[in-house]
């Protein structure tokens, strides 16, 4: 069975090299080793599922746990919703005239039922940076893809829309000691209410005598770290979604596709891409498969158990 994510779909779109590489259709590689703002964004996802499908609260070592202590004090325990089911699997048929058989595969970080009886979908975001609002949202075809694919998986479902849930991936900073013992009363600094308290703790301060501090930054670490945002399901724009993506899947289906760069800067440019280096020795003219055996290795098929949903 053939498979596209939406993710495939992106990289087809943003880079056909770079699709080339990483696509299960292709040559489905990856890097040898992951980046660390990668891992970090894995590991808190199998937090968030662990959280909200056991109500286990994981341990992790250094300022990683101070943010997911300040995430359940903030956010989690003010969740008033209905867990339905977390980081699961699945997949529907793509109708496509080049080849049978052919999902679409995806994974939903949770599917929840609020407090009026709605279903949201639930989706997990790690970033550097937390965006000011949901208007990007409205142009974000894999937001609406995941609106279609969801109700064609529930159909008795009325989905409301989608739920973002963004946690920020940034060290805290540590509040400064002052000569005279005491800790810096500073009200500008990103951190936690846990990260002030293992400074005081460390230095024989008494947390009472800064009580005041803390709930200031208790309040304050739900701005910097943490961010919600809603994309309601509009039926209109999620089936137009699905009917733009359908000729590019046929596209990246095509018995040897059209394959060139697309040369960009940005957060999502060459600059950051991991395969920059092969597509260097590429356009010289070298021996760019070389390249790729030493430095990358093949993915792991992270759908290979999904649930098959036919449209």
């Amino acid at each position: 069975m053939r498979k596209i994510s939406v993710s495939d779909l992106k990289t087809f779109i943003q880079c056909r090299w770079k699709w080339h590489y990483t696509s299960p259709l292709m040559m489905n590689v990856t890097s040898s080793s992951k980046s660390s703002a990668l891992q970090w964004g894995i590991d808190v996802h199998q937090w968030l599922d662990d959280y909200y499908s056991q109500g286990i609260v994981g341990d992790f070592e250094g300022w990683t746990q101070d943010i997911l202590d300040a995430y359940v004090w903030n956010v989690g325990n003010k969740d008033r919703f209905e867990i339905l089911e977390t980081e699961q699997k699945y997949s529907i048929s793509i109708p496509s005239w080049r080849i049978e058989n052919i999902k679409f595969v995806w994974t939903c970080d949770g599917l929840v039922r609020d407090k009026d009886g709605d279903v949201w979908i639930l989706e997990h975001k790690t970033t550097g940076s937390l965006p000011k609002d949901n208007a990007f949202l409205l142009m974000d075809n894999q937001a609406l893809i995941y609106q279609y694919v969801m109700t064609q998986r529930f159909p008795d479902l009325k989905i409301k829309g989608t739920i973002y849930n963004y946690i920020r991936r940034k060290e805290p900073k540590i509040p400064e000691v002052l000569k005279k013992g005491s800790l810096s009363r500073r009200k500008d600094l990103v951190t936690t209410p846990s990260t002030i308290r293992k400074v005081l703790d460390e230095n024989g301060l008494h947390i009472d005598d800064y009580q005041e501090l803390i709930d200031f930054y208790n309040v304050k670490v739900s701005q910097d770290y943490f961010r919600r945002f809603t994309l309601a399901a509009n039926k209109n724009r999620y089936e137009q979604a699905w009917q733009d993506a359908l000729p590019v899947f046929d596209a990246m289906l095509e018995k040897n596709p059209l394959l060139y760069p697309t040369a960009s800067t940005g957060i999502l440019g060459c600059n950051t891409c991991q395969f920059m280096s092969v597509c260097l020795v590429r356009r010289r003219g070298g021996n760019w498969k070389n390249q790729l055996k030493a430095n990358y290795v093949r993915a792991n098929d992270r759908y290979k158990e999904i649930k098959v949903v036919s449209i």
